[in-house]
This record gives structure tokens, C-alpha cells and sequence, in this order.
């Protein structure tokens, strides 16, 4: 541990035990220690049946079994040696409150000290919790710990640890939907079916069927006035309506999420940070909900600029202060000292103004700035041109297994022929001639995608030689145009951020054509070889010219003479020619492809055409490949697929050579 972050953690640590042994909260004293006690002293599994049989308090405990469950141990032990309630009570939040500055930890590991700063020497967790007796630290402890196995694809422990933390405060619900927006934006269709089936499963479980069949604990917790203080700000209409300002708000926020396009975590914390900080400063909040935007704020804090300290120490202060002027189970409070509803109201005041600009700054840092956000207002377009049978297709399903199906949206030139297989214009015009396609159509939808509207595209089947029914397709993070002429018209060229053109030795093209042609779509092999040949001038007329246009060109080559009929011939074989015209940081790539994945490498220059040459010869694993693109792109790749599927050989390479490009295009976008 840094020799820092253990002064500041024991610091805090004294300052809390010392706030333990010193102090007892009147809110602990007459709420929740005689429920615990009385929970002990006459166990049943409905504490609150038992506690209502009294005619307790009804308002001493509005929890579920988790929160019950999660203070009934140390009590129990405080029970059997006979010590303090209060001292188990607050030692169990002392250790949430430890296992959350674990959890932050653990979600920016580069920025312990500013968390353990911020964060674990917070004097609103030292108030609420420690002077006043709070218990939020337990649910937002688990919500974060929710969070965090979501971060690393254990969704069904993240919907279990949600729903305890639900049962612990029903308040938490206000995250689900986010928690929601974010999985269905984040996965396909069939984990999108499994994923829900566990968040629902494990919410009915741990918080409904408890609170159907336990009226008691149903009593407790939706009759708790607390619940109603989300409708105190209203705008009053005529005949009796009005506009409830804090659902209003929250659902306007549920909206704007579910509009970004793709989502990473910083920005799913971020707006349940802000849609806490939003409950906190337009309801007349309880000073134990301050806690449920700690972890937001020590993310913010945690960047360590001079904005974001200032404005939450402000905030802090004014927190302070209110605490200690309104008084409430605070012995030490100054309310009969300072007895001025109108110095509380300016208080408050300025604490909802500091709030405020709080929320706007974290807009422009965690939202606005958040390369995730950037990315979903204006999509990556990527074209890839070549000739038939040169990989096209190939290369987008590559792109597709490690960026994600979900993230891209693909067109494909074959979708804008303008005949069927079998209609008599094939016999004049090939598909190679830019006459025989609907460019315009092509070039028309592209911009509709990149623009954000869907479009309605025809797929061609290659099997059946026919049109499939038209479907509807919308743009998504990464829009990808291959075809013959992806690359053929100005208005296509100009409408892409990458532009990518696959070359391929001749013998090589007719050997994968034939493979693909013949044992894939079922043509003779007579018709493909004639096919080939009646292509070659269109090729050279209105295909090989668009590789001037292109930013990458990737050329295959073999590496030895070879038979067509030799079925053996794999990727293994092979070499890869790249000549690239971008700002490529070909040294980077070089030493990586050589150190990481010993592969031979020769790299040459042209300064006056601005274009590098890379020949890269030998095999490497698909593991190899993935550690070279953490390397080369640490950025980028949270912008990847959950599990990205990088590929051995040639095609890794080729994925390794894209994705270097893409970094490039979105650092100069100033994205990454």
C-alpha cells in the first residue's frame, strides 16, 4: 500500500472508531437497536410482525431480510458477550464502509489515492453514518458490488447482489432500469433473453415473494413517509393535477440513457450517480441519501482536478452545516443556538445551487467527455472494397467477432445488384460494372445510417440467387460498407472514416473463389473459371483504380507456388502485404508483431507518397494477438465485445492491422 493511501486509510479509520466509542445517534438509539434488540430477545422470522404486535414504532425499521440479516449477526454476538448494540450496529457499517472503499478501488485501480481521499475521509460518510447512525452505506455498498461483477460478466451474481441490495433499501430500485438499459445495450438478443430471465428471477425472489407474503414487512416499508418525499415537488394545475418534478425528471434521464448507443460502465455509474444527486437535491432528503452519491462524487474528485474538488467541498460544507443546524439526531447540533427557518432556507438554497452545478459539470466531465458518448453521437464509417472473392465479407465478420455483432451494422454491395441471378442482363454486364448496381441506393442508405435513420434493405441471397424479403436495419456504433464499389463513388469515399481496400494475388483469388464459389454456394467449376476470366478487364476498368482511394490496403499473397486443386492451402501459408497511407505508428506495430508475436517483419517507407509498406510472414496464436492489441490500443479495446473473438494466423493479423487503424481514426476525432 502507498505509504499515502495508509496514512489518509488509518486516519480515517481512528476518526471513525473514535466517532463509534464517542458517540451514540439518537436515530440508532430509538429506532434501529430496539428493533434488533427486540428481534433477539424474541427471534421470528417476521421481526416486524412481532414489532407492530407491540405497537412499536412502526417507522423504526422500513427494510427488508437483507438489511435484517446483515446487522442480525453482530448483534447476536453483542447479545451472547453481553456489548453495546450500538457498537455491533456500527461496527457492521464500519465494515461496508470498508468494502465499499474496496469496490471503488477495485473499479479505478490507478486512482487509490484520490479514492481513499475522497472517498474514505468524506465527512458525509463520517456524519451520516458515524454522528447521525445511517445505514445507506449497506445498500450502496451492494448496488457497487452489483456493479462491479457486472464489470466482469458475472451477471448473475450482479442481479443477485442488485436484488439484496434492493431488499436492504427499496430505494436502490431507482438504478435498476439503468442497470437494465445497460445490459440490453451491451448483448445480443439471446444472452439479452438469459440476462433479464436472472434479474428478474433473482428481484421476485429476494424482494417480491418476501414482501407478498410478509404484510408486516409491507406495512413498513410503503407506509414509511419517507417514500412520499419524491412528490413533495410539484407544480399544482388546474382541477387538482399536478406535475411531479422529481418522476418527471428521472424518467427524462431514463430517456436521454436509453438513447446513447453504446454504454460503458463510467458512464452507467455516472447516471446513477446523477439520478441520485437529482433525488437528493429536489426531495427534502434524508441526510443518509447524501450517501448513495458518494461513489459518483469520489469518481469525480478522483480525477483531481482543482473544478471538481472545489465544487464538492462546497458541497460537502453546505451539507455540514445544514446537518448540524437542523439538528435532527445530532446531539451536537446548533439549532438552539441558531433558530432561523430563513438561514436554513438559504442553506438549503445553496446546497441545491452547488448541487446543481454539480450535475452540469458532471455532464461535461463523466458524460460529455466519456469516449463511449463521444463515439454514439457520430458512428465510425468504415468502407471495404475488392474484388470478388478477395475476403470482404471475411474481414467484416472478424471485425464483427471482436467489436461485437450488436455494435456493428453491415451493408453489403451484393444487397444493390440490380437483377436476380438468372436474368438475361448478366449475360452482357458483369457484376463488376458499376451500371449493373443501384449506387445511388447504396450511397443514399449509408448516409441515412450514418445520419441515425434505418433503412430498408433487400439481402441477396447467393444460394437461391434471389432477393430475400426487405428488412428494416439501423445504424449502430460501427457502420461497415464492403462491396465491389465501396469505394467508387466521391460521395461513398467521403462519407467514411476508414477507408479499406483488399487485394489479393491472382492465383490466390481464384483458388479462394473456387473454394467458396464451388463447396459453398454450389456453382459448377466450369462456370467460375469462366466467370473469372470474362471478369478480368472490368476489374482493371472500374475495381483495381478504387485502391488509390483506400487508407489501408491489405494484399494476401502465398508464400510458395501452389495448386489450384491443392485443398491443403490454409492461412498458414500465407503473407500479408499492408500499405497504409494514415498517420500509422508502424514502429509500435512492428516491435509488437515481432516481440509479442514472433512473426517476421519488413517494413519500408516512401516519404514523398506518404505510404508505409509492412510484409509480415509466419503464424502466431489468437492469444498472441490479444495481448498485442491491449498493447497497442489499451483505449480502444473497452470498445470491444464482452469475449472478443481475436483469430490466429493471417486473419488476427489483419483484425491486429484494423484495429490500429481504428484507434488512429478515433484519437484524431479526439475520441480516445
Amino acid at each position: 500500500m502507498n505509504v499515502k493511501v495508509k496514512y489518509l486509510f488509518v486516519c480515517g479509520l481512528l476518526a471513525k472508531i473514535c466517532a463509534i466509542f464517542l458517540s451514540q445517534p439518537d436515530l440508532a438509539s430509538n429506532w434501529y437497536l430496539p428493533f434488533l434488540a427486540n428481534s433477539i430477545e424474541s427471534f421470528t422470522l417476521d421481526p416486524w410482525g412481532s414489532w407492530l404486535a407491540q405497537n412499536y414504532d412502526p417507522l423504526a425499521f422500513p427494510y427488508g431480510y437483507a438489511m435484517w440479516l446483515i446487522l442480525l449477526p453482530a448483534a447476536l454476538i453483542s447479545h451472547i458477550f453481553s456489548g453495546g448494540l450500538w457498537l455491533a450496529y456500527a461496527t457492521t457499517l464500519l465494515i461496508f464502509d470498508f468494502g465499499l472503499l474496496k469496490l471503488l478501488n477495485r473499479l479505478w485501480p490507478e486512482r487509490k489515492l484520490a479514492i481513499t481521499a475522497v472517498y474514505w475521509c468524506s465527512p458525509v460518510i463520517f456524519i451520516a453514518t458515524y454522528l447521525l447512525g445511517y445505514n445507506d452505506i449497506i445498500p450502496i455498498t451492494l448496488l457497487i458490488l452489483s456493479v462491479l461483477f457486472i464489470k466482469h460478466n458475472k451477471w448473475l451474481c450482479g442481479a443477485l447482489a442488485l436484488a439484496i441490495a434492493l431488499s436492504a433499501k427499496l430505494s436502490m430500485i431507482l438504478a435498476v432500469p439503468l442497470i437494465m438499459i445497460y445490459y440490453l445495450n451491451k448483448h445480443s438478443s439471446l444472452k439479452k433473453i438469459r440476462g433479464l430471465l436472472y434479474y428478474t428471477s433473482a428481484i421476485l425472489l429476494t424482494l417480491a415473494v418476501p414482501l407478498a407474503l410478509n404484510p408486516s414487512l409491507s406495512s413498513m416499508i410503503f407506509n414509511n413517509p419517507e417514500i412520499l418525499k419524491v412528490y413533495s415537488f410539484n407544480i399544482t394545475l388546474a382541477d387538482g393535477l399536478a406535475i411531479y418534478i422529481v418522476p418527471l425528471a428521472y424518467i427524462v434521464l431514463l430517456y436521454f440513457f436509453w438513447q446513447i448507443r453504446r454504454v460503458n460502465l463510467d458512464l452507467l455509474l455516472a447516471f446513477i450517480g446523477i439520478t441520485f444527486l437529482i433525488i437528493v437535491l429536489l426531495t427534502p432528503a434524508s441526510p443518509g441519501w447524501f450517501i448513495w452519491c458518494l461513489p459518483l462524487l469520489a469518481q469525480y474528485q478522483a480525477r483531481k482536478e482543482a473544478k471538481a474538488i472545489l465544487w464538492t467541498s462546497v458541497f460537502s460544507i453546505l451539507y455540514i452545516l445544514l446537518v448540524l443546524i437542523n439538528g435532527q439526531h445530532l446531539d451536537l447540533s446548533l439549532q438552539g443556538q441558531i433558530n432561523s427557518p430563513w438561514l436554513l432556507s438559504i442553506i438549503h438554497t445553496a446546497m441545491v445551487s452547488v448541487g446543481l452545478i454539480l450535475i452540469i459539470n458532471l455532464y461535461e466531465e463523466l458524460i460529455n467527455k466519456n469516449v463511449f458518448f463521444k463515439f454514439s453521437k457520430e458512428p465510425l464509417v468504415i468502407g471495404i472494397a475488392g474484388d470478388s472473392g478477395s475476403g470482404k465479407d471475411t474481414l467484416v465478420n472478424h471485425l464483427k467477432d471482436i467489436f461485437g455483432y450488436n455494435s456493428i451494422t453491415h451493408i453489403s454491395g451484393d444487397d444493390y445488384h440490380l437483377w436476380e441471378r438468372k436474368k438475361p442482363m448478366w449475360q452482357v454486364m458483369t457484376h463488376l460494372n458499376p451500371m449493373a448496381n443501384n449506387l445511388e441506393k447504396y450511397a443514399k442508405d449509408l448516409i441515412d445510417l450514418c445520419s441515425g435513420r434505418s433503412i430498408i434493405s433487400s439481402h441477396y441471397n447467393h444460394e437461391s440467387g434471389k432477393f430475400d424479403k426487405p428488412q428494416k436495419i439501423k445504424g449502430e456504433n460501427i457502420i461497415i460498407a464492403s462491396g465491389l464499389h465501396a469505394l467508387y463513388l466521391p460521395i461513398l469515399r467521403e462519407s467514411y472514416d476508414l477507408k479499406i481496400f483488399l487485394d489479393i494475388d491472382e492465383s490466390l483469388r481464384r483458388f479462394f473463389k473456387i473454394q467458396r464459389d464451388v463447396h459453398e454456394r454450389g456453382h459448377s467449376i466450369e462456370k467460375v473459371m469462366a466467370s473469372l476470366d470474362a471478369r478480368l478487364n472490368d476489374f482493371s476498368k472500374f475495381i483495381k483504380p478504387q485502391m488509390h482511394s483506400a487508407d489501408l490496403i491489405l494484399k494476401l499473397q502465398p508464400v510458395n507456388q501452389f495448386s489450384l486443386n491443392d485443398t491443403s492451402l490454409s492461412l498458414k501459408k500465407l503473407k500479408l502485404s499492408i500499405t497504409s497511407k494514415s498517420e500509422f505508428n508502424e514502429l509500435s506495430i512492428t516491435r509488437t508483431l515481432v516481440g509479442i508475436c514472433g512473426l517476421h517483419v519488413e517494413i519500408e517507407t516512401e516519404p514523398d507518397h506518404n505510404q508505409i509498406h509492412l510484409m509480415i510472414e509466419g503464424d502466431c496464436t489468437h492469444e498472441d494477438i490479444e495481448m498485442a492489441a491491449k498493447i497497442l490500443g489499451p483505449n480502444l479495446y473497452e470498445f470491444l465485445d464482452d469475449a472478443p473473438q481475436w483469430k490466429a494466423g493471417i486473419a488476427g493479423i489483419m483484425q491486429l492491422v484494423v484495429f490500429c487503424h481504428i484507434n488512429q481514426v478515433l484519437s484524431k476525432r479526439r475520441i480516445l
